[in-house]
């Protein structure tokens, strides 16, 4: 990183907004974008935070970029200390105060054409209380979360306040320096279509996932020291209660090819507190528990999936939205055990990537490591997961974002094609 001013005009400068390095905010989102945008001519700058600076990540999103992209500081991002309506009301205040300031501290030379907020679900409420935090200047966002339109696209409950949601959302696009919103959400992109309500102003951008270089399993099982005969099931990223590991592992237990499992990534405390179960002692008793906690750098994470026979992604029920662990896995060739229903279980049956499952029921789970454990060695699903896996590449995702931006800001050059809209 870098504090010298941005290379080009103030029409070439685009402003990315990113103050969370984890999960998938600085790599992949950030971070492809960037390259997507400096190989388009333009000049990206990034609006960050303090921690997210010296965070593992931000290491990686400069090696992904493959360019020194100039850094400016906005104020400290409080997260929110429940669930709570009102407490999650307050985090989207505090987050939207920390934009405004960020992007009002940047001096007239440094005014950018254009302001991408990559975490639009965090200000999205705040936004359409206050307006723009973005003192003026024109700016998209990116959703993920987005989901007042599950009822009707028959995936689920549009949250617990769906009218709000979708109000919300509606009065973000309507706002006057809203160029349009990208998706990664077919379905969204779908029901705004229908809609006719905002022509044109969201966009589909592909959830990317993909590991950093394709490892041999063999050479994998070998740097890791893992038996090379056994399955192993990877469950990766932000590890926490939404992964459902409970079944994972009871399931594991009850498999007779019994599988070797792998926690891939930070343990949330819920996680830590299954350590005194008798499935987790099992399985560690008998070597079959492997865990590395904490940031996972890009070449562990491609050392873990080429070492994967199977990916777990069977989220708990009340979560419907997607993973982008189903095109990492995808584009290392390993096959999809995952929850049915949701986006997850609708991925995996539409594009045929492995088994939707029962995910809260350990045999159902069981009967399915069974079945497929030996799915990747045998080219089971090859064919599906590298048309996937193509689809969800980090280019595919830039292409995207570059025709989005060209369908928004038509008098904007240079910034490719691609992208589908509503």
């Amino acid at each position: 990183m870098t504090a010298e001013p941005s290379p080009g005009g103030s029409d070439s400068r685009i402003l990315l907004v990113e103050p969370e390095a984890g999960g998938h905010h600085l790599v992949p989102y950030a971070a492809a974008l960037a390259r997507a945008l400096g190989a388009a001519g333009h000049a990206p700058v990034l609006l960050t935070t303090r921690e997210a600076v010296v965070h593992p990540a931000m290491a990686e999103f400069e090696r992904s970029v493959g360019a020194p992209v100039p850094m400016r500081l906005m104020p400290s991002i409080r997260p929110a200390r429940s669930g709570s309506i009102p407490e999650l009301m307050r985090a989207q205040f505090h987050y939207w105060h920390a934009v405004r300031r960020g992007v009002a501290s940047l001096d007239a030379s440094e005014r950018p054409a254009l302001c991408v907020l990559l975490g639009l679900d965090s200000c999205d409420r705040a936004i359409a209380l206050f307006g723009s935090p973005c003192a003026g200047l024109p700016f998209v966002g990116l959703t993920i979360q987005a989901k007042h339109h599950w009822p009707a696209a028959g995936i689920g409950p549009g949250g617990r306040l769906a009218a709000l949601n979708g109000w919300t959302f509606s009065r973000v696009l309507a706002h006057r320096d809203c160029r349009g919103i990208a998706t990664i959400d077919e379905t969204l992109v779908a029901f705004e279509s229908g809609s006719g309500r905002h022509p044109g102003r969201v966009r589909l951008v592909p959830d990317p996932g993909e590991i950093a270089r394709r490892v041999d399993r063999e050479d994998a099982r070998r740097a890791l020291r893992l038996d090379r005969l056994r399955s192993l099931v990877l469950v990766y990223g932000g590890l926490d209660g939404r992964k459902n590991i409970p079944p994972l592992l009871a399931a594991a237990r009850q498999a007779t090819s019994a599988p070797l499992v792998a926690l891939v990534g930070r343990l949330a405390p819920e996680v830590r507190c299954l350590a005194g179960g008798d499935d987790w002692r099992a399985l560690s008793g008998e070597g079959r528990l492997l865990v590395d906690d904490g940031f996972a750098t890009l070449e562990r994470e491609a050392l873990w999936f080429g070492a994967a026979d199977l990916a777990w992604v069977g989220y708990r029920s009340d979560f419907l939205g997607q993973s982008a662990v189903i095109p990492q896995a995808a584009s290392a060739g390993v096959p999809i055990v995952g929850r049915r229903g949701g986006l997850i279980g609708r991925t995996i049956e539409v594009h045929g990537l492995g088994a939707a499952v029962d995910a809260g029921d350990p045999l159902a789970v069981a009967a399915a490591l069974d079945a497929l454990g030996n799915a990747r060695r045998s080219g089971e699903f090859g064919d599906n997961l590298r048309r996937f896996a193509a689809s969800r590449s980090h280019a595919s995702y830039g292409e995207a974002w570059c025709g989005a931006l060209t369908g928004w800001l038509a008098p904007v050059e240079g910034l490719g094609r691609g992208g589908r809209d509503a």
